[in-house]
């Protein structure tokens, strides 16, 4: 479940609006609406509704049955380096493309399916599908002989390349770097998509890094005799 900030952020971004505006919008200062994406300040659920509705979309409530497989699947991942939580669930050639990409520090982000591999979400990757980035016209023409690579001037639900390069994040890979759309930037195109289950999996992300924003919590290690105790304990309450 997204928390009050990654709400009022998805919400801004969405409506394309500065802090400014949206605090002009509902009459507050800006630095409160820069403490309540920040964290620094919880907001009230109807802050957050009002919120919402000055980027002209509606807060909708639904309850479901709780699911943290997700989460669960997300922490293992987050333990290996980027590199490898993309091989683990796609193909070499995905693996190939963004390593290139890294070698040659081109200016370009990846989104889509690759850039939520990268962070740790738990989708394996459709083994025809290209490596999406979004990039400026000169990024765009550097990388423009790689194979299995699409280029998106603008990808749903953001403004283009330098929307989403605010929050992107560099991520090393062998050989050099690639820049990342962020999880909450992958979330809005995943909405704006109509993709559910991707941006199911994103959020996972986002809980995760909302729950231990240092990492992994680190895994207890059992001894063989604490292990035997903890199996005949839970085998003696069933």
């Amino acid at each position: 479940m997204l928390g009050a900030r990654d709400l009022l952020l998805l919400a801004r971004r969405t409506a394309g609006l500065t802090q400014a505006e949206l605090a002009q919008r509902l009459a507050r200062p800006r630095s409160t609406i820069a403490r309540w994406e920040l964290g620094e300040m919880q907001p009230a659920y109807d802050a957050v509704v009002h919120a919402i509705a000055a980027c002209g979309l509606e807060a909708t409530v639904a309850l479901a049955s709780a699911d943290s497989s997700y989460l669960h699947d997300v922490g293992g991942r987050l333990r290996h380096a980027p590199i490898e939580r993309l091989r683990r669930l796609a193909t070499a050639q995905h693996v190939d493309v963004i390593q290139r990409l890294g070698k040659r520090a081109a200016d370009a982000i990846v989104i889509g399916d690759s850039a939520a591999a990268l962070h740790g979400w738990p989708l394996r990757l459709d083994a025809g599908s290209d490596v999406e980035v979004c990039a400026s016209a000169a990024a765009a023409a550097a990388i423009a002989d790689l194979e299995r690579v699409t280029v998106l001037e603008q990808p749903p639900g953001t403004r283009g390349y330098t929307d989403l390069r605010r929050d992107s994040e560099l991520l090393e890979v062998p050989g050099g770097h690639v820049r990342v759309a962020s999880p909450l930037d992958l979330l809005r195109i995943e909405r704006a998509r109509h993709h559910v289950v991707q941006a199911g999996a994103i959020e996972a992300v986002l809980e995760h890094r909302r729950r231990w924003p240092d990492g992994p919590p680190p895994q207890r290690q059992y001894t063989e005799q604490q292990a035997t105790a903890a199996i005949e304990a839970w085998l003696s309450s069933t």
